[in-house]
Formats: C-alpha cells, structure tokens, sequence
C-alpha cells in the first residue's frame, strides 16, 4: 500500500497540484502492472502453441495398393451373446408380513413397530387378550 504525507503549510492549490502527479503515477504504475500481465499471458500461450505435437506427414515412394474387391473376404462381425446378470437382492431388502396387516422390508422392521398403525394395533390386541 502507498502512502503518502502531505505538509499543509502549502497553500491548496500545491496540494492539488502535488495530489493530480501522484494520481497519474498510480495510473501509470496501474497500467505497465496490466500490460506486464497481458505480455506474460501472451508468452505462455505461444509456448502452448509451440509444446503440442504435430504429426508428420509421411511420403511413399511406392504407390499404395489396395486388394481387388474379389479378394477381401466378408465376415460378419462376431454375435455376442447378452448374459442376464441374475441380481440377488439383499437380505436386508426381503419382504415380511407383519400382523397388523402391513409388508415392510426386513431392514426397516424398528421403524415399522415404532410406526402409529402397528402401535395401535398392539394396543388393540392387548385389550381383545385382556379381556
């Protein structure tokens, strides 16, 4: 950062006058720092440019030649066979009936019997066995 002093002994229009220079400094410092910063973008794309690989033509002596059309052979192309891939679903994934009516899956039974409808139906059930 740049600071600068400035006397106040001097009359005001000094002070402008001293303040404008310095402003147009910081303008000129402002503008060599972007130009700085364009050359140095510029150099690194040619080296870009000049680092990628170029192919090399290469130049027969002797004409190609091609077989005749009677010579190549037509094979069609190999048939692969799909496999279906069996997925056996996880055990955690099977499905149970509850006694309350309800399916979940073997993995969510904690929240099945926390759930509303089953506690319900217990509390039913311990009333029809009560009695």
């Amino acid at each position: 950062m740049l600071t600068i002093q400035i006397d106040t002994d001097f009359s005001s229009t000094y002070l402008e006058q001293q303040i404008n220079i310095y402003k147009q400094i910081l303008e000129n410092l402002l503008d060599t720092k972007k130009k700085q910063e364009v050359e140095d973008e510029e150099e690194e794309l040619k080296e870009l440019k000049k680092s990628k690989i170029k192919t090399k033509k290469i130049k027969y002596d002797e004409p190609l030649v091609l077989p005749e059309v009677d010579e190549i052979e037509e094979t069609p192309p190999p048939i692969e066979e799909k496999k279906e891939e069996v997925k056996t679903k996880p055990e955690s994934s099977e499905k149970i009936s509850c006694d309350c009516g309800t399916v979940y899956a073997k993995k969510n039974k904690k929240r099945h019997e926390s759930s509303k409808f089953h506690q319900e139906y217990l509390k039913i059930s311990y009333i029809n066995n009560k009695v």
